[in-house]
């Protein structure tokens, strides 16, 4: 994969409770998780989701379409993607151009890069509702 112009995106692989559970961590642990998290969320600048669309829509047969409709077909597929953590959504197109000969339509690869997204969101709010129960605690 070429590497990204502005900052760096590395996968979050996953957070382990460990056998105690989230429940067993400390304010400090938890709050320390959710930046983790927060920053894995990042999406990726416009350029770097543009480059690789483009690279995409070069390794990638696509029904012929006017020059237009392909500029068109590459800012949506941008726009997309730029809701979705960095790292993850420029795996789910190098993933896609070394896996199918076939441009993806919005559903294939938005379904491949938010399969990738679940294990964050549960851990986030794993952390946020342990935090809450944290705050209350403490409040009492």
């Amino acid at each position: 994969m070429f590497p990204p112009d502005e900052g760096s995106y590395q996968v979050v692989t996953g957070i382990e409770f460990g056998a105690c559970g989230v429940e067993a961590l400390d304010a400090d642990q938890i709050r320390d998780g959710l930046k983790v998290l927060d920053h894995g969320m990042r999406p990726a600048s416009p350029s770097d989701l543009t480059k690789a669309v483009a690279y995409l829509s070069v390794r990638c047969k696509r029904r012929e379409t006017s020059e237009q409709d392909t500029d068109l077909a590459v800012r949506v597929m941008v726009q997309d993607l730029s809701e979705l953590p960095g790292d993850v959504a420029l795996w789910a197109l190098d993933q896609w151009s070394r896996k199918s000969p076939w441009w993806p339509t919005r559903a294939e690869i938005l379904g491949l890069a938010k399969r990738q997204c679940g294990q964050r969101s549960w851990a986030k709010s794993r952390l946020e509702m342990a935090s809450r129960k944290l705050e209350t605690a403490t409040a009492a």
